[in-house]
């Protein structure tokens, strides 16, 4: 009986040394796929943050033109208005010396 008792002892130990190693072996798998899905999930983060920050950069770009373009606008409508003050100017030098002549003129005709 006591052959019996140790052989079933000894049976159930193996029974459970083998269970054992099944449960270290599933661990180890889980643990393997679980690694490999977080580099997944960290290369998909990191893909994404890079296409995150290509967008922001375009978005940047393009505000910075559009102020380049602005502030050329401005500058032109600058340039225009000096043109147009410096034309204005040259006007009234002209009229004043047109006047300036005419009063000449007059100023010999009648004396």
């Amino acid at each position: 009986n006591k052959e019996k008792y140790a052989s079933l002892e000894s049976q159930i130990q193996t029974k459970l040394d083998q269970a054992e190693q099944r449960r270290l072996t599933k661990e180890k798998e889980q643990l393997e796929k679980l690694k490999s899905q977080n580099k997944d999930k960290l290369e998909e983060l990191r893909l994404s943050s890079q296409e995150e920050a290509k967008k922001m950069l375009e978005i940047i770009r393009e505000k910075l033109e559009t102020a380049e373009q602005k502030r050329l606008k401005e500058l032109e409508r600058k340039i225009e208005i000096a043109r147009n003050n410096e034309r204005r100017a040259e006007m009234v030098r002209q009229n004043k010396r047109l006047s300036s002549n005419q009063d000449e003129q007059i100023t010999a005709s009648s004396g």
